[in-house]
C-alpha cells in the first residue's frame, strides 16, 4: 500500500451562515450537556444565546470580558480562557433522533428544501428556491457522520457537487522555467482563468484544488510507478514466479495518475504491462465521468483494456481480492471522516463529540461518554501500541486545574482517524484547534478562506486532516501483524518517507529541475509524507 497527501484550494460563498466557537462541557454534578454557540457570517463573529436570553446578552458578555481581563492581568496568558457563562438554562435535553450517514443518504429522515444562490446582472447573489435536498433539522449524529455527509453526500456533498481538480493540458517543461516562484505564478494565472470561466457558466461557484499528480505530471506518476514496480518485482522474485500486477487506486481524481502510471509501465516494462490490471474505486459520480473520459480518450486501446472503474465508496467495498495487489491511496485519505473526542480534565474519561442540528438549522456540539464501537476499538489499539494523547496533561496539572476559577472541565478536541488507520498529511497550516485538527477552508473571489470549526454548511467546504505518522505506522503494523500471525503470513514493517526522501529514491529529478536549480518535486509539498507497506 502506498499513501500520500495533497494540497487544497477551495471556494467560499458569503451567503453561508455557520456555527463557530462551539464549546461543550460535561457538568460534574448533573452530567448534562452544556452548550455555548455563536454564528459566523462572512467572517464576523458574534456570540448568541437562546431566544429567552437575548435581553441579558449584552450584560453577560460585559461581565465575561471583565472576568477574563482580571484573570489575564493577574495570572498571565497561560490562564485557561473562559468559554462563556454557563447555567442550567443552557442545557439542551432534546437533541432529536440519532442518525447516521447512511440515514441521510437514503433519506430516512425528510430533508429540508435548499435555497440556492444565482448571480444577477449586478453580480449580487440572488436567493431562489430549488428542490435540492439538504441536511434535515432537529437531529444529531457522530462528528464522523457529519463530516462524511458534508464531503460525500451524493446530493449536496463537497466532492459530489463542488470540487474541481486543477489540471494543465500538457504539464510543464520544468527545465525551461526560471524557478519555483515562476512555476507558481503560471499556476496562479491558470487558476484565475479557470475561476473566471466557471463564474461565467456556473450558477454555483465551484471549488478548485490541485494535487502533485497534476502539477508535476507526468513525472510524479512516474516516481509512483517505479516504487510499484520495485515492490512487485520483489514479491515475484521471493516467490519464484511471475504474477500479474494488480493495482487498486482509491479516489483517482481526474484519472491522470492512472493513465500516466499505465503508460510508464507499458513503455518500460512491456512484460508486466501485458498482464497488469488497474482498478479504480471512486465515490464521486462526477469524477467517475472524468476517469471514464481518460480511459476511453487514450490513443492506446491496450490501456483501455487494463482499466476497471467502480463507482462506490471504499468504505462500502464488499469484494474480497484474493490476489496480491498494490493499493494506492493518494488523493482521498486526508478527507476520510474522523471521530472527535474530548477528555474530562479530572477523571481522564473520554467523551465522544456529537453534532446537533437545531430546528433553525444551526450547528451545536454535545458530548456523551464514548460508546461507539469504532472509537472504542481505535482507542484500544492506541493503548496497545503505547500511545497517549498529548492533550492529556500530567496529573499535577489536572489537579491544579480543579482549583482554577472558570477553567473548562474538558480538554480541547482530539480528532481520531477511525475510518482508516491510514492518513498522510503530517503538518497543515491554518488548522482548527485540537490534536490532529483538520483544515476547513473554502475559496472566495480567488482567495482561500480558512474556518475555525468543522461544523460548517455541508457541501461548501473542504475538510482535510493531518496525521501523526509515527503513531500511524505503529497502529498499522500492529493491526496487520496480528492478522499475519493468525494466518501465518509474512509481514514487512511499513516505512515512512518524507516527500524529499521519496523523490530522491524514486523520481527522475533532472526532469523537474528548474533553471535556478530549484526542484518543485522536492520543494513543493514538504508537509507530505508517504507510508509504504
Amino acid at each position: 500500500m502506498i499513501s500520500f497527501g495533497r494540497n487544497s484550494l477551495t471556494h467560499y460563498s458569503p451567503k453561508i451562515s455557520f456555527c463557530c466557537r462551539v464549546f461543550s462541557q460535561i457538568n460534574q454534578k448533573t452530567k448534562s450537556r452544556i452548550l455555548n454557540f455563536g454564528n459566523l457570517q462572512t467572517n464576523e463573529y458574534s456570540i448568541s444565546k437562546p431566544e429567552k436570553k437575548k435581553e441579558s446578552q449584552g450584560n453577560e458578555k460585559t461581565e465575561e470580558n471583565k472576568v477574563e481581563k482580571i484573570t489575564s492581568t493577574l495570572f498571565g496568558p497561560w490562564w485557561p480562557k473562559a468559554e462563556g457563562n454557563y447555567s442550567e438554562d443552557s442545557f439542551l435535553e432534546d437533541l432529536g433522533p440519532r442518525v447516521t450517514f447512511q440515514d441521510l443518504v437514503t433519506k430516512k429522515f425528510k430533508p429540508e428544501k435548499q435555497k440556492s444562490t444565482k448571480k444577477n446582472k449586478n453580480s449580487f447573489n440572488v436567493v431562489e428556491d430549488r428542490n435540492t435536498s439538504v441536511i434535515p433539522r432537529h437531529i444529531h449524529m457522530l462528528s464522523s457522520d457529519f463530516i462524511n455527509n458534508s464531503l460525500y453526500n451524493p446530493d449536496y456533498g463537497y466532492f459530489s457537487k463542488q470540487a474541481l481538480i486543477f489540471s494543465s493540458i500538457n504539464g510543464f517543461n520544468f527545465n525551461k522555467i526560471r524557478d519555483t516562484n515562476e512555476l507558481l505564478g503560471k499556476v496562479g494565472e491558470m487558476y484565475g482563468k479557470m475561476e473566471k470561466e466557471l463564474d461565467g457558466v456556473d450558477a454555483i461557484p465551484r471549488q478548485i484544488w490541485h494535487t502533485p499528480t497534476e502539477l508535476l505530471k507526468p513525472y510524479y506518476a512516474h516516481s509512483i510507478a517505479r516504487c510499484i514496480l520495485e515492490k512487485h518485482k520483489k514479491k515475484c522474485g521471493s516467490e519464484g514466479d511471475s504474477k500479474p500486477l494488480v493495482i487498486y487506486e482509491i479516489g483517482a481524481g481526474n484519472g491522470t495518475l492512472m493513465v500516466d502510471i499505465i503508460k510508464y509501465i507499458m513503455d518500460t516494462e512491456p512484460n508486466v504491462f501485458e498482464t497488469m490490471e488497474y482498478n479504480v474505486v471512486e465515490i464521486s459520480s462526477r469524477l467517475v465521468r472524468k476517469q471514464m473520459a481518460q480511459k476511453f480518450g487514450t490513443k492506446h486501446k491496450e490501456i483501455t483494456k487494463r482499466i476497471n472503474i467502480y463507482n462506490k465508496s471504499i468504505l462500502e467495498w464488499n469484494q474480497i481480492e484474493e490476489r496480491d495487489c498494490i493499493v494506492l491511496i493518494m488523493e482521498v485519505i486526508d478527507n476520510f471522516p474522523h471521530d472527535v473526542i474530548r477528555y474530562n480534565y479530572t477523571t481522564g474519561e473520554p467523551y465522544e463529540s456529537l453534532v446537533y442540528i437545531d430546528k433553525d438549522g444551526e450547528f451545536h456540539e454535545a458530548l456523551e461518554p464514548v460508546n461507539s464501537p469504532q472509537i472504542v476499538e481505535y482507542l484500544d489499539v492506541c493503548k496497545k501500541v503505547g500511545y497517549k494523547s498529548p492533550i492529556q496533561e500530567p496529573t499535577i496539572f489536572k489537579k491544579m486545574r480543579s482549583y482554577l476559577p472558570l477553567a473548562p472541565n474538558t480538554t480541547d478536541h482530539e480528532f481520531l482517524p477511525t475510518y482508516m488507520y491510514n492518513v498522510y498529511f503530517y503538518e497543515l497550516p491554518d488548522s482548527t484547534s485540537g490534536v490532529n485538527a483538520p483544515v476547513v477552508q473554502t475559496r472566495y473571489k480567488g482567495n482561500m478562506v480558512p474556518c475555525s470549526t468543522f461544523m460548517v454548511q455541508p457541501g461548501w467546504f473542504d475538510i482535510f486532516f493531518p496525521v501523526d505518522f509515527e503513531l500511524l505506522s505503529k497502529v498499522y503494523y500492529w493491526v496487520y501483524l496480528e492478522k499475519a500471525k493468525k494466518e501465518e503470513l509474512q509481514m514487512d514493517k511499513p516505512i515512512v518517507l518524507t516527500q524529499e526522501e521519496f523523490a530522491r529514491k524514486y523520481a527522475d529529478l533532472e526532469k523537474t529541475c528548474t533553471k535556478s536549480g530549484e526542484n518543485p518535486m522536492i520543494d513543493l509539498y514538504r508537509n507530505n509524507k508517504f507510508l509504504i507497506s
